[in-house]
This record gives structure tokens, sequence and C-alpha cells, in this order.
């Protein structure tokens, strides 16, 4: 019995070989240039971002550092935190208010100088409670807000200096 044409075994198909044109020297160079113009740009969309949040990222950690074991750090944090009147760090502040015993208020008496004249009382601020002053009034009234809801960290730190 003969065998029939579509018995016969297939020979592979040898893929069409598509020639690309030649890469000249001026093209692969003018890739490079493409490849370095986009880099130079991430590389200044980065740097232009870190500029911009630096205040976010500074606020941030400085924040971190009202945290520290050590008390030139938390105190250092506060002080910057207060200069830029941060009103994310007053939980933190807050918080670091209550647990520093030696965070009072002290207002001295009236007095009188040699001379007879009136010296008005004056109000001494520790550093934390500094810090929470020089925020500035919207601080307050979040201080003030809190304590009308329950006790707040700042009950009891108002001290009379004989």
């Amino acid at each position: 019995m003969p065998e029939a044409p579509h018995d016969e075994p297939r020979r592979a198909r040898r893929p069409v070989a598509r020639s690309r044109p030649p890469v000249t020297a001026r093209a692969r160079s003018r890739g490079r240039s493409i490849a370095l113009a986009s880099a130079c740009a991430s590389v200044a969309l980065v740097a232009a971002g870190t500029w911009v949040s630096r205040g976010s990222l500074l606020e941030t950690w400085y924040i971190h550092r009202l945290g520290s074991d050590r008390e030139d750090a938390r105190l250092a944090a506060a002080e910057k935190l207060g200069e830029m009147s941060s009103l994310r760090a007053l939980p933190r502040l807050l918080k670091a208010i209550r647990k520093e015993d030696r965070e009072h208020v002290a207002v001295t008496p009236w007095t009188s100088d040699p001379s007879g004249a009136p010296i008005k009382p004056q109000v001494v601020l520790t550093p934390l409670l500094h810090a929470l002053y020089e925020i500035g009034p919207a601080a307050a009234a979040i201080v003030k807000d809190e304590r009308e809801h329950r006790r707040g960290p700042l009950d009891g730190l108002v001290r009379r200096v004989p």
C-alpha cells in the first residue's frame, strides 16, 4: 500500500531571517544622550522633591527626637518644634511635658525694687513648656479643648515662687 502524501515527515520550517538595519554610531550616541538626560532629570526631580519637603521631614525627625532617652536631644527637638510652630508635635510634646517631673510654670510674686517701684510678677517656663508657648494660639486652643473634655496634661503644673 502506497503511503499517502500526508504521512510524510514534515520538515521543520526555518524562521525567515529578517535583517535589521545597521545601528550607526550616530544613533547609538543619540540613545546614550537620551538615557543620560533622563537620568539627570530624574536626579533633579528627586532633589527638588527633597528640598520642597525638607520642612516636613525635619518636623517628623524632631517629633521622633521628643521620645529620645537623651535629655539634650529632647530639649533641642522641643526648641526646634516650637520655632516651627508645629501643631503636629502637640500630642508628643504634651506627653513629654507630663512625663518630665521638672516641667512647671514658675510665677514670681509682686515685688518692688529698691526705690519702691512695683515689679510685676514674671512667668518662667521650663524648656518643653516654652516650646508649647512658642507654637502659639492654635496650641492654646487645642490644650483648652482637651482640658474641657478630660483632665489635661497641663493640670497642676503652675507653681508659685516665694
